[in-house]
């Protein structure tokens, strides 16, 4: 008895991509060589995945997603602006990409979001690790920068609450929270030295510490002081 099945080629491509990552190196990834390994030709390739490299932005694309499905209410869902890219089909528009949970006023989870990453990454560690040691302008690093960039400009202003902040110390500020907050996904995938316990809340209770440090920055150093607003500018 025949059985209707249907291929999910992109699951394929991407699984052969992470093994040979992993066993190779991310530079000796050849499409002709996923493609004859799975079982198809370039064509096949190219119709799922612009480039070789955005294979491994679709595979980070859906496992943050997957930990925002499994993890978060869907009403506090980011998606990408696919003109953030200059190949639009690396946007992967459909998949969510961030959470913005709030945490009363003038604050935001992200710790939450940042631990349920690190846990998730973690599951193909040898894999990220690879991709995470490359920092160029087509590397992984740089697509999660340009992704999360915007979005933490809008968590800077959140925060930030009304207070009037110029427009290169908004991005300085997004810039640093970005920087810090991926600098502890970079290290928890690249050092096998941390054991469970740093996600255990009860022992790490420091999963969100880059929205608090910002929140306590502006608090304790309000940067409505008259001598930076814009002229006609109006204190809320």
């Amino acid at each position: 008895m025949r059985t209707s099945g249907r291929r999910d080629v992109k699951e394929e491509i991407a699984r052969a991509y992470m093994a040979r990552v992993v066993r190779d190196g991310q530079e000796n990834v050849r499409v002709l060589d996923i493609a004859k390994e799975i079982g198809v030709n370039k064509n096949s390739f190219y119709y799922h995945f612009a480039t070789r490299q955005s294979v491994a932005y679709w595979i980070i694309r859906r496992d943050i997603a997957q930990v925002l499905e499994e993890s978060f209410d869907p009403d506090y869902f980011v998606y990408v602006d696919p003109e953030w890219f200059s190949n639009r089909k690396d946007a992967f528009e459909e998949l969510p990409y961030y959470v913005r949970v709030p945490l009363g006023a003038r604050m935001l989870d992200q710790g939450k979001f940042l631990k349920e990453l690190a846990l998730k990454l973690r599951e193909n560690q040898d894999f990220y690790r690879v991709l995470f040691q490359e920092d160029h302008a087509e590397s992984t690093t740089s697509y999660l920068r340009k992704l999360f960039l915007p979005a933490m400009e809008h968590d800077v202003d959140v925060i930030a609450d009304g207070r009037y902040l110029p427009d290169s110390t908004r991005r300085f500020l997004a810039a640093s929270m970005m920087n810090m907050n991926f600098g502890i996904i970079k290290e928890l995938v690249n050092d096998k030295g941390f054991s469970d316990d740093v996600f255990d809340d009860q022992q790490n209770p420091f999963w969100n510490i880059a929205a608090e440090s910002l929140n306590e920055a502006l608090r304790n150093h309000p940067i409505f002081n008259t001598r930076f607003l814009p002229e006609n500018y109006r204190l809320l």
